[in-house]
């Protein structure tokens, strides 16, 4: 067994970061041993031993400090050493040493401290800075200004963790990291035509807005066999895409909102689609309302209307627009009873959490380990920015690139694909195709 040696200062936060990592990520045994050591002192049953240099915790006096600090990190250096599967590696707490003797190593990659940063998003915590929807934007992140957004870099530093395991001799197993797409589709729309206000808002957009006006005679005959039942609604993709992800033998998980974008969660079309997604054996889950993010009230209002429409108590889902505040949000899941959160994701394709593996978060708060796990969201179909066309060549090769690169690493990855996306956005039919043939 692993023995790991920490002071008792914030020893709430280190058991729980240590829980993460050992138990979590990689499911080893090991126990915690309380002692006056600075640093975290991981000692193997062959007496060899790894120092991790504690730069963070060690800094602070007493709790509360640490979350309001007036100083967090702007820049991060990165270091090269021959126990990371990366050329090299940011080190959001920590220094350059390394040191490699014949019985301990001793490391300064503080990487304990950088997970704990990542994954109970502290950084959002101590950085207030938030954009016209009250959202943390992707451009505050310390990922985004040091170029390593696109980087699983909690799932680097317990690589790392187990090399240097692995070279003192470790005689235990780990448990596999694995390639994974989890299919999540939040549902704001559930038709295109859904009434008369939808075709003139459509045929307006068209006319004034895109001067399309060879359309205008397609939006009308589409909405009259809509209507009259002569072809499908093109937002009603819930057959395909359940069709597609039993193809490699995955569930697609439907996100339903209580008040839609143009729907109805107990309207009787809402009750159509939701028999046939019950009763194909996909899942069902709870999308939040734009305004429940920090609203307990709300919020448990809008699932108990979801959760009746569906039939049972949802376990899973996201919040709309992907509004989020840590802790606050997280306890209103946690407080519910929820298993999985997928909100933490960004407006931007990335590792929001430095990982996307599932995993327990924290709540800062209240000093604790939540039963609650998140499920960080990685890309979705709808990432763009002021500046860039989010479907041109350009964006489609990106997002490509962020799959093949978690396939080549064995990292999970959860993606959201809404049931509306594909009747504008074309390209993203081709996307989701060659998706799953990353996956098959």
């Amino acid at each position: 067994m692993i023995t790991i040696e920490v002071s008792e200062a914030f020893f709430p936060e280190k058991k729980y970061i240590l829980d993460i990592i050992f138990n979590e990520f990689l499911s080893l045994k090991y126990r915690i041993l309380i002692s006056s050591t600075d640093d975290y002192k991981i000692t193997l049953d062959n007496g060899k031993q790894l120092v991790i240099r504690d730069h963070f915790f060690s800094e602070f006096d007493c709790y509360n400090s640490y979350l309001n600090m007036n100083k967090f990190p702007e820049q991060v250096t990165f270091m090269s050493n021959e126990f990371i599967t990366q050329s090299d590696i940011p080190i959001i707490f920590g220094n350059m040493q390394f040191e490699i003797m014949e019985e301990k190593i001793v490391c300064g990659v503080d990487f304990f401290a950088s997970c704990f940063f990542m994954l109970t998003r502290l950084e959002e915590r101590i950085n207030n800075f938030r954009d016209e929807t009250n959202r943390f934007p992707h451009t505050a992140s310390l990922a985004y200004k040091n170029n390593f957004l696109n980087r699983p870099v909690v799932n680097e530093y317990v690589e790392m963790l187990w090399q240097m395991l692995c070279y003192q001799g470790i005689k235990q197993e780990r448990k596999p990291s694995q390639f994974e797409v989890t299919f999540t589709h939040d549902i704001d729309f559930l038709f295109l035509w859904n009434d008369l206000p939808s075709l003139l808002r459509k045929v307006c957009g068209d006319v004034v807005n895109r001067k399309q006006y060879n359309r205008l005679w397609e939006r009308i005959s589409n909405f009259y066999m809509v209507s009259r039942g002569m072809i499908r609604d093109p937002y009603d993709t819930f057959d395909w895409l359940m069709d597609i992800s039993e193809s490699v033998n995955a569930k697609s998980h439907f996100y339903f909102m209580s008040k839609g974008l143009n729907y109805s969660i107990e309207c009787r079309k809402t009750c159509e689609v939701i028999k046939r997604i019950k009763r194909r054996g996909h899942i069902l889950g709870f999308h939040a309302g734009y305004d429940t993010f920090n609203s307990p009230d709300a919020w448990l209002e809008e699932k108990k209307m979801v959760d009746r429409a569906i039939g049972y108590e949802s376990q899973e889902g996201r919040q709309h627009y992907l509004r989020f505040e840590a802790p606050i949000t997280w306890q209103i899941w946690n407080k519910a009873g929820m298993k999985f959160d997928s909100t933490c994701g960004y407006e931007e394709v990335g590792y929001r959490c430095g990982t996307g593996n599932e995993y327990s978060v924290y709540d800062l708060q209240h000093r604790r380990k939540m039963d609650l796990k998140e499920k960080p969201l990685i890309l979705m179909d709808v990432h763009a920015t002021i500046d860039r066309d989010p479907y041109s060549e350009f964006e489609y090769n990106r997002y490509l690139a962020i799959v093949n690169a978690a396939k080549k690493n064995n990292y999970p990855i959860t993606v959201l694909f809404h049931n509306s996306t594909f009747e504008s956005n074309p390209r993203f039919i081709k996307f989701y195709l060659e998706l799953i043939e990353c996956v098959a």
